[in-house]
């Protein structure tokens, strides 16, 4: 999947991860912000279903766990079949919407019980960075160490380049449903859901340029010159089997 801002692009792999291979990342500025961005229940990934480009900077993904490991005449729910962990195959769904912001994406992971009475999910998010920058990426050759260092801030965690060269920052920040720690690379919360439950997750991911950075009041002037310049696009639509084409406005001077 790939989403693209003017400034960046988020890109995943066929899955829907992060996982630093090739160019998957978050890329700011020609530079991969975020290098590993993966959701793990009790340490097992779901099963990717579908990924949609829906928007020029929004990606939606959906995913079922746990998937069934061999064909029955359970038809397309679970079969009322015990899997791992206890979980009924198929029985939680996830959908992912990433939206790319100018100064970083937002992400919204939301999870539902579908057809256990009560399932307990061990959840983990993996996060890293490692500021390579897109030729090195797409070249698999890196010219600089991409060690980081850690700091903890409220809600989340801060990577930092230890480049002296390079610096950048990126915050990664979560809110919604679940008691969040960093551990172990990842951000984890342990969450119970009834069966038809909901658990909402927005995970913000900021990247941080200190030569230049863009604050959030500046990211949401961005948004809003863009909105009115999408609405300043003159459209036409013709009937039958005619594409609507989109035509930018000439000025008038």
């Amino acid at each position: 999947g790939l989403t693209v801002f003017p400034t960046h692009r988020l890109v995943t792999n066929a899955d829907g991860v992060i996982d630093g291979s090739g160019l998957t990342g978050l890329f700011f500025r020609e530079a991969r912000y975020l290098s590993r961005l993966m959701l793990t229940i009790a340490g097992a990934r779901a099963f990717p279903c579908s990924a949609a480009q829906v928007a020029a900077n929004v990606l939606e993904l959906m995913a079922i766990h746990p998937e069934t490991t061999k064909g029955g005449g359970g038809g397309s729910g679970s079969g009322g079949t015990p899997g791992p962990g206890g979980l009924l195959y198929r029985g939680i769904d996830i959908r992912t919407r990433c939206t790319v912001t100018p100064n970083g994406a937002d992400v919204r992971i939301v999870l539902c019980n579908r057809w256990n009475t009560s399932a307990q999910l061990p959840l983990a998010i993996g996060l890293a960075a490692d500021y390579t920058d897109l030729l090195e990426a797409q070249s698999d050759l890196r010219e600089r160490s991409g060690a980081t260092t850690l700091e903890p801030m409220p809600g989340g965690i801060r990577f930092r380049s230890a480049d002296a060269s390079l610096p950048c920052a990126t915050e990664a920040t979560i809110s919604g449903d679940g008691s969040w720690r960093w551990t172990d690379d990842a951000l984890r919360a342990d969450i119970v859901l009834t069966r038809g439950a909901q658990a909402d997750i927005c995970l913000r991911i900021r990247a941080v340029d200190f030569r230049d950075d863009i604050d959030d009041a500046s990211a949401l002037e961005r948004e809003a010159h863009l909105r009115a310049w999408h609405e300043g696009l003159t459209r036409v639509r013709g009937a039958g089997d005619v594409w609507p084409v989109s035509l930018t406005r000439r000025s008038s001077h």
